[in-house]
C-alpha cells in the first residue's frame, strides 16, 4: 500500500488526475496472485468500485493473515512418553 499511495502522490504533484476507480483498479490489478480470491470477491457484481473499499478490505484481509501465522506459531504439539 506504501508504494501504491507514493506511485498516486507523484502523479498527483505531476497534475495527473486519476480518478477514484481508476486508482482502485490499478491496486486491484498490481496485487499478487495470491489475493485472487479477494479481488474476485471485492469486484464481483458491482457497477463501481471504490478505492477506501478496497484499501479496508486489503487491510482487513492483511491482519487475518498474520492472526493466522502468529496462531499457529503458538500451536506446537508436545508428547512426552517412555
Amino acid at each position: 500500500m506504501n508504494a501504491f499511495n507514493q506511485i498516486i502522490n507523484d502523479l498527483t504533484r505531476l497534475n495527473v488526475k486519476v480518478e477514484d476507480e481508476d486508482k482502485a483498479c490499478i491496486l486491484l490489478c498490481s496485487l499478487p496472485s495470491s489475493y485472487k480470491h479477494l479481488v474476485i470477491t471485492l469486484t464481483y457484481e458491482k457497477d463501481s468500485i471504490i478505492l477506501e473499499m478496497i484499501h479496508v478490505a486489503l487491510m482487513s484481509h492483511s491482519q487475518q493473515r498474520q492472526n493466522v501465522v502468529e496462531s499457529m506459531q503458538g500451536d506446537d504439539l508436545y508428547v512426552k512418553g517412555k
